[in-house]
């Protein structure tokens, strides 16, 4: 199965963190745009606003969102958003009860918005995350639940366990393999204990994806991953299969950009 799809949508990423959307415009990504697939956005803060306590009214209107793409015809891959950590800094992903207060006090907001990644109060937070095991058990539990509430929806054939995870202070060389894929072997082993059809989509970290993916539109932003503000920018006119292809014999990722090309350009998901 080869998917083409979109994104429902950045709307969601926010309160009330569901969008205008009807059933019509599930049928019409179907029927007009010939899409065969959504990435619906989800995250952590809709699901647990507190600390333990799940919105039972948000995942009943996630389920009756599913049923629209399940009679439009699309295979949904359920997703959990984030972009600077989490609401606290003023974006979205996690719940402010996730991080220390006085983090999202002391946080002065930068532009472009991806510098903001780099702030320490933001770093703080990650590192919180990827270091610490309650968080990660409460994030494992939240998905877990997430996922018996929704295994029964017939459209949905995946889950897509963080999106575009950052990696705090950590190197970024090795992240993936001693931080993210920890993570991701504790909450796959735990959703498919109660989804064991869904397919797991896991993604490499952000900065990977920007500095192997784009055509690189910021140097800044591929200085973040690569240490170095003389990273090329790919030529405009190379698809994102090729710039993958082209970096297997110039990069140690080649691995992780690879499964960023797959998500990307072959799923047309992203």
């Amino acid at each position: 199965m080869i998917m083409r799809g979109v994104n429902l949508s950045g709307m969601q990423k926010m309160s009330p963190y569901l969008d205008d959307k009807t059933a019509a415009d599930y049928t019409r990504v179907r029927a007009d745009w010939g899409f065969n697939a959504i990435r619906f956005i989800m995250t952590w803060s809709a699901v647990e606003p507190t600390q333990g306590h799940y919105d039972a009214q948000y995942l009943a209107a996630v389920r009756e969102r599913l049923g629209w793409a399940n009679a439009a015809g699309l295979s949904v891959i359920v997703e959990m958003h984030e972009d600077i950590y989490g609401e606290g800094f003023g974006f979205d992903g996690a719940p402010p009860w996730t991080c220390d207060a006085a983090n999202y006090a002391a946080f002065s907001p930068k532009d472009p918005w991806f510098l903001n990644a780099t702030d320490p109060n933001v770093i703080a937070c990650v590192d919180g995350f990827m270091n610490g095991s309650d968080l990660q058990n409460q994030f494992t539990a939240m998905w877990t639940h997430v996922a018996t509430e929704l295994a029964d929806q017939p459209a949905v054939i995946g889950f897509d366990v963080l999106n575009e995870p950052n990696w705090g202070s950590y190197p970024i060389f090795a992240v993936e393999k001693d931080k993210l894929a920890p993570l991701y072997d504790q909450v796959v082993v735990a959703v498919r204990a109660v989804a064991p059809h869904w397919v797991a989509f896991l993604e490499p970290c952000r900065e990977h994806i920007v500095c192997s993916m784009s055509p690189i539109r910021s140097r800044t932003r591929c200085a973040l991953a690569c240490g170095s503000a003389s990273c090329a920018s790919p030529p405009r006119s190379r698809t994102r299969a090729d710039i993958c292809s082209a970096s297997r014999t110039k990069s140690r990722t080649s691995s992780s950009r690879c499964i960023a090309c797959t998500r990307s350009y072959s799923a047309t998901i992203g």
